[in-house]
């Protein structure tokens, strides 16, 4: 089930917000950076650590009790680019909320707004790295009308 925790917003309408944020700022005007893949520096935790597997696992909870929330993923990508637009990292997790954006997205039959987000945000972000990145370029790719010829 796809939750809408964003209150009396409509999440659909604040994907499309994000979509038009993300056409229409002029590509010079974003820095250029990796995306770090988790939202501090994992060695000054202790990795293998009783705490950091405690931490861990906390988050990653956290994280299955919010996958199924358009409203705050939506919310989540929009932050994360206002963050990147102002030269600062984001502090939501790249590429995940993306991803959990486009599935829901999928999940309620809204194709062609999931083409929309995955192209804005992939020519926003186009050198990110790992496999989740790769699968949004994917994603997009089977979306796209000549890949469904």
């Amino acid at each position: 089930m796809i939750a809408f925790g964003m209150g009396p917003e409509d999440p659909l309408r604040l994907v499309r917000e994000t979509v038009r944020l993300l056409e229409a700022v002029a590509l010079k005007q974003w820095p250029s950076f990796e995306f770090e893949t988790l939202p501090y520096k994992i060695e000054s935790v202790g990795v293998g650590s009783p705490e950091f597997e405690a931490t861990m696992s906390r988050w990653r909870q956290a994280q299955k009790e919010i996958d199924n929330d358009l409203g705050l993923q939506a919310g989540r990508v929009r932050a994360s680019i206002e963050e990147v637009r102002l030269g600062r990292t984001p502090a939501f997790l790249w590429p995940d909320a993306p991803m959990r954006v486009a599935i829901l997205l999928r999940k309620l039959g809204e194709k062609d707004l999931e083409q929309r987000f995955l192209t804005a945000f992939l020519r926003r972000f186009p050198n990110g790295v790992g496999a989740k990145h790769r699968l949004l370029i994917e994603r997009l790719d089977k979306l796209s009308p000549a890949a469904n010829m």
